[in-house]
């Protein structure tokens, strides 16, 4: 009966130890208040059942978005939220979509009412295109800084947060995997910043360009209509200005 008792109470501790320690880390990693941790536990103990998660689970993926350089205000503003609610719409584990959600908070530099956005958009990207979620987590690692970097006059964190998928799910589609997607699309963005002489030239040749009069930079839609101005060439002449660029 002893043995039995004590089986019982292992049952109950240990989860409630796992969940502490989760908190802790969080708490360490987020530099949050005792106020905010408070409201942390509320957080963990509705958000993730919810969605088929623990309390300690989502704890521990509050804990990596700190790690990751997410600031308690972040977290709770709603990088949790998207973490929990895309790694549920889309069958992938809490780790992966915490690693995807702090990559796209920390380089797309996104806060307030974009944080809630992220599962949104990374959810639709995943159901109307080839992105997969797993797609998204290497694809935000590779290129997503240097597409901030492009569009940083893009002052609404919500458009700039659909661009990059947008653009992401265009790479995908001529790529043979979500790195190289995420490679090309880096590749892509630092060329047309600083062109070769080649480049140049071919440019200036068809009246390519990639800045709008007053010196911005131009939006992805625009790129792409920039870009058509070959269109009109043989596929292998327009192959191989596009590969100049």
């Amino acid at each position: 009966l002893t043995d039995q008792i004590s089986a019982i109470g292992s049952a109950f501790i240990g989860p409630g130890a796992e969940l502490q320690k989760n908190l802790k880390g969080a708490e360490i990693t987020l530099e949050a208040t005792n106020a905010q941790m408070k409201e942390l536990r509320k957080t963990n103990l509705s958000l993730g059942p919810e969605f088929g998660y623990t309390a300690s689970q989502v704890a521990k993926a509050e804990e990596l978005l700190g790690s990751a350089g997410l600031s308690a205000e972040q977290v709770f503003d709603g990088a949790i939220d998207s973490v929990v609610k895309f790694a549920a719409a889309t069958g992938s584990e809490l780790q992966g979509a915490t690693f995807t959600v702090g990559q796209t908070v920390a380089n797309l530099k996104l806060e307030g009412e974009a944080l809630l956005s992220i599962a949104d958009v990374y959810t639709l990207a995943s159901q109307k295109t080839l992105l997969t979620a797993e797609d998204l987590s290497q694809g935000v690692g590779q290129g997503a800084a240097i597409f901030n970097d492009w569009s940083s006059e893009i002052t609404d964190g919500k458009e700039r947060l659909i661009e990059f998928a947008t653009a992401l799910s265009v790479a995908r589609d001529k790529t043979n995997s979500a790195s190289d997607a995420g490679t090309s699309l880096k590749s892509f963005f630092l060329a047309i910043r600083n062109p070769t002489e080649q480049a140049a030239k071919e440019m200036e040749r068809y009246a390519i360009s990639f800045y709008n009069l007053d010196g911005s930079r131009k939006r992805l839609a625009d790129i792409a209509t920039e870009l058509e101005k070959v269109n009109n060439l043989t596929p292998q002449t327009r192959d191989g200005v596009l590969g100049k660029i």
